[in-house]
């Protein structure tokens, strides 16, 4: 049977249903793949805490990568300002470096706040990542079988033990896997969509038989054991007689109902360990509220041209009317001379600030011997602060010459001069 659809072209129907399943399968795949179900055991668990706590850091690392990029704009910067053939266009870099120093300063800000905060969660997220991978290892406990104690009579108040030993006393099933070899961590972790935490601790197997480790048997067959007393035997059996609890959790979106209350000051101190599941809910939370590690560098050419950007503007202002003028949002007349400004140098689009100076500036080569150290390419490749001695030696080596320059024209000037007077006194 064939269904019709639009532009006359035949579908087979077993098509159509393979199609339905299909989508109700990656629905239900979808459904699954949430930050709780890659917590479906202690195991999983603990990887994922873990990675929890790789994602916190890195979030710290990429903040420091941003101020970084800025570093590396402002070193470029002072270079080429210290180059002979920039200097006639200070003008126009100074106001840069100002928009740069500013934006480095919003990061730089941020960056004490990060580390704590980051610190924090990714320690109490570590804790908590041990625990379950203990949790894990120590659900494996097994006791060892045995072959028994064999009575050796019948007599009143006689008694039969036999020695429980455990074969697997601390399994390590969970640290030999490889986190991309549990399914249910392999897509990493999201914290902003982290809605609850699972806390796992040990409990009594729930399974009866598995809570039954001392067996007394009738070791024989053809004899009845009442008549023969050996054939009494007391044995362990092999079991596994405690499981993974995983009724704990926290709740991570408290914005929904009430915050995580803090640990109080006694709890931090004298009961840390009393106060590691509040600290873990506080400490988690606020990261993901707050986000603070959260802050981006605006690259050059879209934060010079844009109309906007307070700090340049401010900048443009204090090159064109000196640093003791007032910054007024509400004079047209200011407001359209730094206008003017930005536009002339730097241009309208990102695109005209690339080619007008950005390019200009990277590409310009140098080639200085500073303290017995080589350096020699294109502003471009400067990115750290080793090469920060660049625009210092550039710096000092232009002034030499320009101090040079200088007196090589006094001394000219000066000799004008007497031979002037000399031809005077003729």
């Amino acid at each position: 049977m064939l269904q019709r659809e639009r532009g006359n072209r035949s579908v087979p129907k077993a098509l159509l249903i393979a199609t339905a399943v299909a989508q109700l399968i990656i629905r239900h795949g979808s459904a699954e793949n949430t930050q709780e179900a890659k917590q479906g055991d202690a195991c999983s668990a603990a990887v994922y805490i873990m990675q929890l706590a790789n994602s916190i850091d890195e979030q710290r690392t990429e903040l420091i990568n941003e101020i970084s990029k800025a570093n590396a704009d402002l070193l470029q910067l002072e270079t080429a300002l210290a180059l002979p053939q920039w200097k006639t266009k200070s003008t126009a870099l100074t106001p840069l470096i100002g928009l740069v120093l500013a934006e480095q300063q919003k990061l730089v800000s941020k960056l004490a706040t990060c580390n704590k905060a980051a610190a924090d969660a990714a320690r109490s997220a570590n804790i908590q990542a041990g625990r379950n991978w203990a949790v894990a290892e120590l659900a494996e406990i097994t006791t060892a079988s045995s072959a028994g104690t064999a009575a050796s009579t019948l007599t009143a108040g006689e008694k039969v033990q036999d020695t429980a030993t455990l074969e697997t006393i601390h399994g390590d099933t969970c640290t030999n896997k490889e986190a991309g070899s549990i399914a249910k961590a392999k897509t990493g972790v999201d914290i902003s969509a982290l809605k609850t935490l699972t806390l796992f601790k040990l409990r009594q197997h729930s399974t009866a038989a598995n809570r039954k480790i001392c067996l007394g048997h009738c070791d024989h067959s053809a004899t009845a054991c009442t008549t023969t007393a050996t054939n009494h035997k007391t044995k362990t059996q092999s079991k596994k007689f405690l499981e993974e609890d995983k009724s704990e959790t926290i709740d991570m979106q408290a914005s929904a109902h009430s915050q995580p209350e803090q640990a109080t000051e006694e709890e931090n101190g004298k009961t840390y360990l009393k106060a590691h599941k509040r600290h873990l809910n506080w400490r988690l939370y606020n990261f993901n509220l707050n986000k603070p590690c959260k802050a981006t560098y605006t690259s050059l050419d879209k934060a010079a041209t844009t109309q906007t950007n307070e700090p340049l503007r401010r900048s443009v202002l204090a090159v064109i009317k000196g640093p003791n003028e007032k910054y007024d949002t509400d004079s047209k007349e200011q407001q359209k001379v730094i206008n003017t400004f930005i536009e002339s140098n730097y241009g309208k689009e990102e695109s005209d600030f690339k080619e007008k100076v950005w390019n200009k500036i990277r590409e310009t080569d140098f080639s200085y011997s500073i303290g017995g150290k080589d350096f020699k390419g294109k502003i471009a490749a400067i990115k750290t602060s080793d090469h920060i001695t660049i625009a210092i030696g550039a710096s000092v080596i232009y002034s030499f010459n320009k101090q040079r320059v200088q007196r090589n024209i006094r001394t000219g000037q000066t000799n004008n001069r007497k031979m002037q007077a000399r031809h005077r006194g003729k």
